[in-house]
């Protein structure tokens, strides 16, 4: 009796530990379902938070490529005018150089028409001196025939 009573209570108390355990296997199973759910909806958020961060990066992206672009262009026109100043200094060397020999022409020019001015004065004045000598030929000879033609008379 004793023995039957034993096994009766060690019955129930066996299916109180498998009740037991089924109810903690059922919570754990439970905890388990709760914490995959969780991690489910925070892998759904971080795989959404991944894509808004997808679009952003992709959005900088695009924008870091325009500048890129923009900074080539600029870089282009730079170079496109660093090579005209080069042109325009040159071309101003070149003016520089050929008004000194402008200014020298002018100098140059400047004594030869002083020189060409002294010549003419003194070529106008021996012009005169022998249109005076000249004249007094001239007079001298008129004078000479007047006296030859009255003593020829």
């Amino acid at each position: 009796r004793s023995l039957a009573a034993m096994e009766r209570a060690h019955r129930h108390a066996l299916e109180e530990l498998q009740r037991q355990h089924a109810r903690r296997i059922k919570e754990l199973e439970m905890e388990k379902e709760r914490l995959l759910l969780e991690e489910t909806q925070d892998t759904a958020r971080g795989q959404a938070e991944t894509q808004a961060l997808q679009r952003e990066l992709a959005g900088l992206s695009e924008r870091y490529s325009q500048k890129c672009l923009e900074l080539h262009r600029a870089e282009q026109r730079n170079a496109e005018r660093e090579r005209e100043v080069g042109h325009k200094e040159r071309d101003m060397e070149q003016l520089k150089k050929e008004n000194v020999e402008k200014q020298l022409a002018c100098e140059r020019y400047a004594e030869v028409h002083g020189e060409l001015n002294g010549m003419k004065g003194r070529n106008e004045r021996e012009i005169q001196s022998l249109k005076e000598h000249l004249r007094l030929a001239m007079a001298a000879l008129q004078e000479g025939q007047k006296l030859g033609n009255s003593l020829d008379h």
